[in-house]
């Protein structure tokens, strides 16, 4: 059975970036897909790529200790992968950024299942480039903003899938979720002083159905590519 992970970079739990994620995965499951979450808010993140290329010379792996391998295993292992973020000062979290930059270095110019050696060449622009670690793996992006940012936060988020070989997943919007902040109200029927907040996902109706269409697109192209 093919497996996609959702990776949120929000620093909130249940949050909206995360219930955006959760939605385009729960259609994704409807077409036999199996699904996982991941969140970084409860993750140890210690920064992003330091430039030491240890993992160049060895095998696939980050030499700074903390909670990146074990994610960076899952991403390995799945057939498709769907990042979120909110927009944090016009750009993605610094925790989605770090897992990114890492991935990315520990997983580019590698020969297809070569974990546990170095890369071969670093020749690179002037030989070829091997494919790396996620050839032909599925990708898409999904970005939250309560205004704005949300577009070149998408982006941003894109151009990771588009520089390490990913198979991209549009829809029929882009990818985004827009609101307001959060709204507190009565709930009804409830005792008194209890609140229900509005979320983006229940406020952000073409949103949601634009999510809709990407997780149906995401399904497609993974049951396509990596079907049984």
């Amino acid at each position: 059975m093919p497996k996609v992970i959702g990776i949120c970079g929000s620093e909130r739990l249940k949050g909206n970036t995360e219930q955006f994620i959760q939605r385009a995965l729960d259609v994704i499951s409807d077409y036999g897909i199996k699904t996982e979450l991941i969140t970084l808010a409860d993750k140890n993140i210690k920064g992003g790529c330091i430039g030491c290329i240890w993992c160049r010379a060895n095998r696939a792996e980050c030499c700074i200790k903390d909670d990146f391998m074990p994610i960076w295993k899952k991403m390995y292992e799945a057939d498709g992968i769907i990042v979120g973020s909110p927009v944090y000062w016009g750009s993605a979290t610094a925790k989605m950024k770090a897992v990114l930059e890492r991935a990315g270095t520990v997983s580019e110019g590698r020969e297809l299942g070569n974990v546990d050696g170095p890369v071969k060449d670093l020749g690179w622009p002037y030989d070829e480039k091997p494919p790396g670690l996620f050839y032909h793996k599925v990708g898409g992006a999904i970005a939250t903003t309560r205004r704005t940012g949300a577009n070149a936060t998408l982006a941003e988020l894109l151009m990771w899938f588009m520089i390490n070989n990913f198979i991209v997943v549009g829809s029929s919007y882009w990818t985004i979720g827009v609101g307001t902040k959060r709204v507190a109200k009565e709930t009804k029927g409830g005792k008194a002083g209890s609140t229900h907040t509005t979320t983006m996902l229940e406020t952000d109706v073409e949103g949601a159905v634009t999510i809709k269409h990407f997780g149906e697109n995401f399904a497609w192209v993974v049951n396509n590519l990596h079907g049984k």
